[in-house]
């Protein structure tokens, strides 16, 4: 179970400032990962409620949450950044086909891959790779954030 109500996380994730950007910038979940199957149901609820569009939900799941973390190479579909793409069933509302770097690891809703790599700060690289785990270490802090959609 979530640690945060359901309403109060719809309603946090779909609130707006005043200059009409969100309030929360980015999509996420309670545990200490991001697992795409989550995000995908959580924003195709808030999509179905009329909270999130598809260009919101896009952008508050992928493209902001690579900003806020430094991640220049994802985020967006353009040359250079890296081949890792979701797709996902409206109707359903769940992820039904992933790439990472090219390569599928989910089809028809289902893993067909391991692997893949661990978003941590220095303080937990350690820990990470000691559970045999590839870690891609962040910098940490706070930057300055670009709240358009443009790529």
């Amino acid at each position: 179970t979530g640690v945060n109500p359901l309403v109060s996380r719809a309603f946090f994730a779909c609130a707006r400032r005043d200059d009409g950007t969100f309030l929360v910038d980015a999509l996420s979940t309670d545990g200490g990962s991001l697992p795409r199957n989550v995000i995908v149901e959580g924003g195709c609820a808030l999509m179905k409620l009329g909270g999130l569009t598809p260009l919101e939900f896009a952008a508050k799941s992928s493209l902001i949450p690579a900003r806020m973390l430094g991640l220049h190479d994802k985020g967006c579909l353009r040359v250079g950044s890296d081949a890792d793409i979701t797709i996902y069933d409206p109707v359903r509302g769940k992820a039904v086909l992933s790439f990472v770097a090219g390569r599928p690891v989910l089809q028809n809703g289902a893993v067909v891959a391991g692997g893949g790599t661990v978003l941590t700060t220095k303080f937990g690289e350690e820990a990470v790779r000691s559970r045999g785990l590839n870690a891609r270490v962040l910098p940490g802090g706070i930057p300055a954030l670009d709240r358009t959609f443009n790529c």
